[in-house]
């Protein structure tokens, strides 16, 4: 395997990567706001 071919997924694979990290901070965030409005009701 020449180094182009062995390299050519890597754009692919970081978006995807990228798109991992967002989506995990999005529910993080959106973890947070529940926890945050749960001790408010209590």
């Amino acid at each position: 395997m020449t180094a182009p071919e062995r390299f050519s997924e890597y754009p692919t694979v970081l978006q995807m990567c990228a798109n991992f990290f967002d989506d995990l901070e999005k529910a993080y965030s959106e973890l947070l706001m529940q926890i945050r409005a749960e001790r408010q009701r209590h």
